[in-house]
């Protein structure tokens, strides 16, 4: 390589501080626009490419960094391949030829080899680009660091003036067209010396803002002459004055780990509701590729907040704020039905269509010679906005949970069982059947499991629904005995939003709080009793609803809905043997439940076996989240009435004969969400 000619040194005038911070100068050219993202839309790549700008800076812009007091150190130059401020000329070749040593890498682990002082010690100029850091111990001058290999040379392009911050090519003697790959910054004002020198140095860039305090740390590190050209060359944490032979460390140079391109601003991004939108920005860092995406079942609208940076100074920025509205998926009420216990039962669980009656899709939920009936219940457990069929096990085999996801298959829905959602709430040992519910628990917006026992002392466990490869905890989230301990009659159980709960105190009735509480309704055996649990901390009964005289002993099912105009969950409690058929809808507000009673209905009165149990699903036909029917079945012991449907004023209004025998019933709902 030809070595590089020493730049004369002179002491000079005062330095123009091009370092000092600049105004503020990051705008919003373009403000970003509003998006409607269909149900449909799992994420989206948008560019906010041009929507801002740093009007201090109009040419490329390059980061250096150095370990000169720490390997985080770092300063930013502007490059002068477009016209701006402080300078008098641009110099695309030399930026060119500059930048072709930076994108291949060249200026990687390189290393400080000169920091020249005037001859009246005054800084004058630290120099790179010519040596690669060791990677061994070595001495000098006998150990030279590797060199890097110098392209063609580039034509001089003098004009602007080497003042304190600006960086120029280094040159041979007598030869003003002979820049290379070393580089320097200016220390001080050297326009006087520099800029008529050897036909004028070219001064390409400008360190940014307060980026000479890392380049005057370089300049501080003492310096040794081990013989041109390494008669100045800075080592760090070396002896003031070396023995013969001294044998320099790699981690005593001054290097430069990377010289690279970033952009002239850093982009950041929040979203209001990352559980609705997360928005992050791809790429490495400067990247203007914004990523979106959009939460799987969920509809509303999440403000994006994107901040523009100035690379070099974070003080320095703009935001712009758009927002993101995610369409509801459109509403197709269902409902599920499962065989009940009985000795020409099948396991069989279907979804229909709330509207039409049509069974959309069947499947056998547990072995096909078990009698024991299936308990259902429909939600969207994996979040994926679509409604899964939940199904537990009745009595006589180890009580289970199984999940089945709807697939369609051109215009045909299929039920599949997701075996990861497989659970025994109760243990292996338990054989008493299983009541099943669905909603969201904690507040996470994935809807949890509940399981109550159909016999025995009733326990209630709740299992949270996360997103993992074994997708439900093993462990209960929530576990409780609802009713004495001496009573086996077993339970039923439902979810329910009624009001606002802290640590089991109830703190607002009137505002439902997105986390869903527990419902449970008292098997046969004692009076007719249902408790609503607060769990969000340890379970703790807030409500208390004693639906029938004191003498029905046959057990209750219960639901829930939203049926009055406020925004509170009511609870629907039907009877179980020997009832009458009578079901009835209280006011879910947990101050009001025990004695507000909005419907009472006896849908099955007048026709046969009319002392069977009861089980009522509230139908949301619309989409609002509100109750406008009831669809009611009896259990075992049952006629074979069909699907009644029940008006919100109680009376009997039609039915679906087509679904016979004695049935369990759930149906889907939109819950609101806080």
């Amino acid at each position: 390589m030809m070595s590089r000619s020493k730049l004369r040194r002179r002491t000079l005038g005062a330095a123009e501080p091009l370092e000092s911070r600049l105004a503020l100068a990051v705008t919003v050219v373009s403000p970003l626009a509003d998006i409607t993202a269909p149900a449909s839309a799992t994420s989206q790549t948008i560019s906010v490419a041009g929507r801002f700008n740093d009007t201090a800076v109009t040419g490329s812009v390059v980061q250096f960094a150095t370990n000169a007091v720490s390997p985080n150190d770092r300063f930013f130059v502007e490059l002068f391949d477009q016209a701006g401020p402080s300078r008098t000329r641009t110099t695309p070749l030399t930026v060119a030829n500059f930048l072709g040593y930076v994108d291949r890498g060249d200026y990687t682990n390189t290393i400080i080899h000169r920091s020249a002082r005037t001859l009246t010690n005054d800084p004058f100029v630290v120099q790179g680009g010519g040596f690669r850091a060791p990677t061994v111990a070595s001495n000098l001058p006998g150990g030279v660091p590797p060199t890097i290999a110098a392209r063609p040379p580039v034509a001089n392009e003098p004009g602007n003036t080497n003042v304190r911050g600006t960086i120029a090519m280094a040159k041979v003697g007598s030869d003003p067209n002979s820049a290379t790959n070393q580089w320097f910054v200016n220390l001080g004002d050297n326009s006087a010396n520099l800029d008529f020198q050897n036909g004028g140095f070219t001064a390409f860039g400008r360190v940014l803002g307060g980026g000479m305090t890392a380049v005057d740390a370089m300049a501080a590190v003492p310096t040794y002459d081990f013989g041109s050209p390494f008669d100045d060359l800075p080592l760090r944490n070396a002896p003031a004055t070396l023995p013969s032979g001294y044998v320099v460390q790699p981690s005593q140079y001054v290097t430069l780990p990377s010289i690279r391109r970033v952009g002239e601003l850093v982009y950041t991004v929040t979203s209001s509701d990352p559980a609705l939108v997360t928005a992050t920005f791809v790429g490495p860092s400067g990247s203007t590729d914004l990523r979106l995406e959009h939460a799987p079942g969920r509809s509303g609208t999440a403000v994006i907040t994107v901040r523009a940076a100035s690379v070099f100074d974070p003080t320095d920025f703009k935001e712009d704020q758009f927002t993101v509205v995610r369409e509801a998926a459109p509403f197709r009420p269902l409902f599920a039905v499962g065989a009940e216990i009985g000795p020409a039962s099948v396991p069989v669980v279907r979804l229909v269509d709330s509207a039409t009656g049509v069974v959309l899709a069947q499947a056998t939920a547990f072995e096909p010679a078990f009698r024991g009936g299936v308990r259902v219940a429909l939600g969207d457990v994996d979040a994926d906005g679509t409604a899964e069929l939940i199904a537990g096990s009745g009595p006589g085999r180890v009580g289970e949970i199984r999940v089945f996801r709807q697939q369609t298959s051109g215009s045909t829905i299929i039920l599949t069982e997701m075996p990861a959602y497989r659970t025994l709430p109760f243990g292996t040992a338990y054989t008493g059947g299983v009541e099943v519910s669905v909603g969201d628990l904690d507040g996470d917006r994935r809807e949890d499991l509940v399981a109550a026992m159909s016999r025995g002392g009733g326990t209630v466990s709740a299992f949270r629904s996360v997103n993992a490869a074994d997708p439900i905890e093993n462990t209960p989230y929530r576990t409780f005995t609802p009713f004495n301990a001496r009573f086996d009659g077993g339970a039923t159980v439902t979810v329910a939003d009624v009001g606002t709960f802290s640590q089991g105190r109830l703190t607002n009735a009137a505002v439902a709080d997105g986390r869903m509480e527990i419902v449970v309704g008292s098997g046969a055996g004692m009076r007719s009793t249902v408790l609503v649990y607060d769990v969000s901390a340890t379970p703790r009964i807030v409500s208390t609803i004693l639906p029938f005289p004191v003498q029905q002993v046959g057990g209750v099912a219960v639901s829930a809905g939203r049926l009055n105009a406020d925004t509170i969950d009511d609870i629907v409690v039907a009877a179980g043997r020997g009832g009458g058929a009578v079901t009835r809808v209280y006011n879910g507000r947990a101050d009001q439940a025990a004695s507000a009673t909005l419907v009472t209905s006896t849908a099955f009165a007048g026709l046969a076996r009319p002392n069977a149990p009861v089980f009522m699903a509230p139908i949301d036909l619309d989409g609002d989240g509100k109750i406008d029917r009831f669809y009611a079945t009896q259990g075992d012991a049952g006629g074979s009435q069909g699907v009644l449907h029940v008006a919100t004023s109680g009376a009997r209004v039609g039915a679906f004969g087509s679904l016979q025998g004695p049935l369990r019933i759930a149906a889907f709902r939109r819950f609101a969400r806080a």
